[in-house]
C-alpha cells in the first residue's frame, strides 16, 4: 500500500487516532503491544504527507514520526521475516526527539562494524564469517540494536541486542521484535504508557 493510500485511509477513519492505530497496528509485532500503540497514537496531533511522499505524524514539540514509502521485502533475503513485514509497509521510520537525536527503524547502513573489533566481542564475531553479517534494524540515538546471529527471542526471531557506541559491546537484550521495540522506545520518549 502506498503512503498516499495509507494517508487517505487514516483521514477517512472515524477519528485520526483510530485511523493511526489501524494503520500502525503492524508495529505491534510482539504480543501485548496494542495498548502501547494506542497510548502513543492518542497523542498524535496531525498526520500529513510531505513532498517526498513520507507519511508524517506530528506529536508535541518537534517530535514527529516520519515514515518512508514501502520497500520490496524481497531485497532483504538475509533479514528476519518480522523485519521484512515492517519494511513492506514503511521502508524506514524515524522518530527524532527535541534534541535532534532519533530512533530509526530500518536498514540505514549506519552501523559501524569497526566498533565490533574495539570491544570484547570475540564470541559474537566467532558466530559469523564476516562482521557485515550482523544486521542492524534499529538505531537508538547513538547506539544500535543488532540481531544476534544465533540467539532467538520468544517469537522465534533473532534476538535484538543493544550495542553501545561507548563500550563497543552488547549491553542488553530485548525479547521483542523490532516494531514493538520502536513502540516501547516511543512510549518512553513520549511518556506515554497504557
Amino acid at each position: 500500500m502506498s503512503n498516499q493510500t495509507a494517508y487517505n485511509m487514516i483521514r477517512e477513519a472515524p477519528s485520526r487516532q483510530q485511523g493511526l492505530i489501524k494503520h500502525f497496528r503492524y508495529l505491534a509485532d510482539t504480543g501485548g503491544f496494542e495498548p502501547v500503540l494506542s497510548a502513543i497514537m492518542v497523542q498524535a496531533q496531525s498526520v500529513t504527507l510531505d513532498e517526498d511522499e513520507n507519511l508524517v505524524v506530528q506529536f508535541s514539540g518537534e517530535k514527529r514520526l516520519t515514515c518512508r514509502p514501502p520497500e520490496d521485502p524481497e531485497i532483504y533475503t538475509s533479514w528476519p521475516e518480522s523485519f521484512c513485514r515492517l519494511v513492506a509497509v514503511h521502508g524506514f521510520i524515524s522518530f527524532p526527539d527535541d534534541s535532534g537525536w532519533a530512533l530509526n527503524l530500518g536498514d540505514m547502513g549506519g552501523f559501524d562494524y569497526s566498533f565490533l573489533e574495539e570491544g570484547d566481542n570475540e564470541r559474537l564475531l566467532s558466530l559469523v564469517d564476516s562482521p557485515e553479517e550482523i544486521l542492524n534494524p534499529f538505531t537508538d540515538y547513538s547506539d544500535w540494536w543488532i540481531y544476534h546471529p544465533t540467539e532467538k527471542n520468544p517469537q522465534g526471531e533473532p534476538l535484538l541486542c543493544l550495542f553501545s557506541h561507548e563500550s563497543c559491546e552488547v549491553e542488553k537484550k530485548c525479547p521483542y521484535n523490532a516494531g514493538s521495540l520502536l513502540l516501547a522506545r516511543m512510549a518512553e520518549v513520549l511518556n506515554s504508557h497504557p
